[in-house]
C-alpha cells in the first residue's frame, strides 16, 4: 500500500518493483514501493527503467530516468541521484551499468553510484552476447569489445562478434571487414584468420563447424582442422554432429571422427519419450537413421 500523503493527479506507470511514476501540477515525478517520493514532481519527463528476472535475480535492476530542460539523469529507488540531468540520452545498459550520451557519443556509468566508467566516445555501446560480461563498442563504423571498467578487450576493428554456443569455452567468433569469419580467444587474440564464410557451435565446447565455398568441416578451439571442409552441411545433434554429403547423412563425434558414414537419407535424435531433439540438446537415447 502507498502512503496517502502522496497525491498525484495522474498515475503514469507502475514498474515491476511497484515503483510508480505520475503527474502532479503538470510536472512528473516518482514514488517507491514504500510511498516515498524519490523523484520530486518537477521534471519534464520521468521513465522507469527496470527488469525483474525470477530465475536470475542478479539481473534485476530498477531506477528512474529523469528529464529536465532537455537533459537526462537518473535516481535510484531510495531517491538518491545516480546521474545529474546533464546527458542528451540515458538508458539501462546492463543490470550494473547505465549508458550515457553526450555530444552524439555514448559511454557508460556505474548503475549504483553514477561514477563514469567510460566517458562518451563511441558511436554506440551495447551488451555483448558473444562474450559474457563484456560490452560491444562501435567506433568509426567498426565494432570492438570492452570490459565494464572501460578497458578495451578487442579494438574496434571488426564487423561483428558471435557466441559459439558454450559458456567458458574460451573462444568466440568474429567477422572482419572482408566479410569472412574466424575465431579468437577471450583476450582478443585471433586464433584463425578471417577465412570462413560461417561458424556454428559444435557438439562440445571448443568444437566449431566452419563453412566456406559451400563446404563444411570441423575446427578445434586452437584453430586446428579436425575434419576437412568436405561436407555440404554439419549440424549439432546432441553430443555429435550430423553431417551430409551428396544428400546423404552421417555422424561425426566430438573428437572429429566419422562414426557413421554419410549413407543415410536422414538422421534424427530421439529421446526416451520418443520426442525428437534438435541442436545441442543431448538425447537420452539415439535413433533414427533412415
Amino acid at each position: 500500500l502507498y502512503s496517502v500523503a502522496v497525491l498525484m493527479d495522474k498515475t503514469q506507470n507502475i514498474g515491476y518493483f511497484s515503483t510508480v511514476t505520475g503527474v502532479k501540477h503538470d510536472a512528473y515525478g516518482a514514488i517507491n514501493n514504500a510511498g516515498k517520493v524519490i523523484a520530486p514532481f518537477k521534471y519534464d519527463e520521468v521513465t522507469l527503467a527496470d527488469e525483474k528476472d525470477e530465475y536470475h535475480p542478479e539481473n534485476n535492476y530498477c531506477f528512474v530516468i529523469i528529464k529536465l530542460e532537455g537533459k537526462y539523469g537518473a535516481v535510484d529507488t531510495l531517491g538518491r541521484v545516480i546521474c545529474q540531468p546533464v546527458y542528451s540520452e540515458l538508458a539501462a545498459l546492463t543490470p550494473q551499468l547505465i549508458k550515457i550520451k553526450q555530444n552524439g557519443l555514448w559511454g557508460w556509468a556505474d548503475g549504483r553510484t553514477g561514477r563514469v566508467l567510460q566517458s562518451p566516445k563511441y558511436e554506440n555501446v551495447s551488451k555483448s552476447y558473444a562474450l559474457e560480461g563484456a560490452l560491444e563498442v562501435e567506433q568509426n563504423g567498426k565494432t570492438g569489445l570492452a570490459a565494464a571498467d572501460g578497458r578495451i578487450i578487442v579494438k574496434p576493428l571488426y564487423t561483428s562478434f558471435r557466441y559459439l554456443g558454450y559458456q567458458n569455452s574460451g573462444i568466440l567468433g568474429y567477422t572482419a571487414a572482408n566479410g569472412k569469419s574466424g575465431i579468437m580467444d577471450t583476450s582478443g587474440r585471433e586464433i584463425t584468420p578471417p577465412i570462413y564464410g560461417d561458424l556454428e557451435q559444435g557438439p562440445a565446447p571448443g568444437i566449431i563447424a566452419a563453412a566456406e565455398n559451400g563446404k563444411t568441416g570441423i575446427i578445434a578451439a586452437d584453430g586446428r582442422v579436425m575434419v576437412p571442409l568436405r561436407y555440404s552441411s554439419a549440424t549439432p545433434l546432441g553430443n555429435v554432429m550430423k553431417i551430409c554429403l551428396d544428400n546423404k547423412c552421417g555422424l561425426v563425434n566430438a573428437a572429429g571422427k566419422e562414426i557413421v558414414p554419410p549413407l543415410y537419407d536422414n538422421i534424427r535424435g530421439i529421446n526416451v519419450k520418443g520426442q525428437e531433439i534438435y541442436g545441442a540438446a543431448v538425447p537420452d537415447a539415439w535413433g533414427r537413421m533412415q
